[in-house]
C-alpha cells in the first residue's frame, strides 16, 4: 500500500469514528449502575423493593441535529401493586450518572439532562424530565398501553430541533395499543450544553416494585454536515486513486 492510499485510509478512518459513535446498538458500551445489571442485549434497571438504576453510554453521542432511538420495555413481576417507573434520558453528569429511587425512577437529581419519563405506579402516564424534575404526564391507558402490564412496549423516540414545539415524538406500541405524543422540550443544546450527551435508561421502586427491563435498544443521530462531506470527499479520493491505477 502506497503512501496516498494509507493517507486515505487514515482520512476515512477518522471521518468514519464520529459516525460509529452516533449509532448504538445493545449494550455492549453501557455502564450499569446501582441495581442495574447488562446480560446478553438487555438492560434490567429494577428487580425488586426500595431499588434505583441506571444504565447509560460510556461515550457521549451526538444528538443535536436529531436522533431516532428505538427500544422495548418491559414490567414484569409485579410486587405490592407495581412502581414506580422509568425514563429515555440524555444526560451531561456522566456514564455513572444515578438519581433516587421511588418515585424518582432513578433519574431525578441528574443535572444536566432530559427525559422522556414512563410512570406506572397507580395507572400508566407519560411525561418529561428536566434536570432531575419530572412533569406533564399525560394518561396512556385510554389508548390501550399500560406500562405496568407484563407485556412489552416497543417505543421510537425522535428529536428534531426543526420541529419548534414538539420537537419530541413518542410512540408506544403494546399490542393493539398505540399511544402517539409529541412534547415540547425546546432546543436541547439550551439545557445539555454542547453536542453530545450520554444517552441510556433509568427506573425506581419503592414499597411497591416491577422488575423493570429495556431490550432491542438502538440510538441513530444525524451525522455532523462537515462529518459526512468528509466520508464523501474521502471516498471519491479513493476512488479516483483506483481508476488511475487500473
Amino acid at each position: 500500500m502506497n503512501s496516498k492510499t494509507l493517507a486515505i485510509a487514515g482520512l476515512l478512518g477518522l471521518a468514519l469514528t464520529p459516525i460509529a459513535n452516533a449509532q448504538l446498538s445493545g449494550f455492549g458500551a453501557f455502564t450499569p449502575n446501582g441495581t442495574a445489571t447488562i446480560s446478553g442485549g438487555t438492560l434490567t434497571l429494577t428487580n425488586g423493593l426500595g431499588q434505583a438504576g441506571s444504565g447509560f453510554s460510556n461515550i457521549a453521542q451526538p444528538y443535536s441535529l436529531g436522533f431516532t432511538s428505538t427500544f422495548t420495555f418491559l414490567a414484569s413481576n409485579e410486587l405490592n401493586g407495581g412502581a414506580d417507573g422509568f425514563t429515555f434520558t440524555l444526560q451531561n453528569a456522566g456514564a455513572t450518572a444515578l438519581g433516587g429511587g421511588g418515585g424518582g425512577k432513578g433519574y431525578d437529581g441528574i443535572t444536566p439532562s432530559v427525559a422522556i419519563v414512563g410512570n406506572n405506579f397507580n395507572g400508566s402516564s407519560l411525561g418529561t424530565g428536566t434536570n432531575g424534575s419530572q412533569g406533564g404526564f399525560a394518561d396512556t391507558l385510554p389508548s390501550g398501553v399500560d406500562f405496568g402490564a407484563p407485556t412489552p412496549v416497543n417505543f421510537t423516540v425522535t428529536y428534531n430541533p426543526a420541529n419548534v414545539g414538539s420537537e419530541v415524538s413518542v410512540n408506544a406500541v403494546q399490542g393493539a395499543g398505540v399511544y402517539n405524543t409529541t412534547v415540547a422540550t425546546g432546543n436541547l443544546t439550551t439545557i445539555l450544553g454542547g453536542t453530545t450527551a450520554f444517552v441510556g435508561f433509568t427506573a425506581g421502586t419503592g414499597g411497591g416494585a416491577f422488575t423493570q427491563q429495556i431490550s432491542n435498544f438502538s440510538y441513530q443521530a444525524v451525522p455532523e454536515p462537515a462529518t459526512a462531506a468528509m466520508v464523501v470527499g474521502g471516498l471519491g479520493m479513493l476512488l479516483g486513486l483506483r481508476r488511475r491505477r487500473a
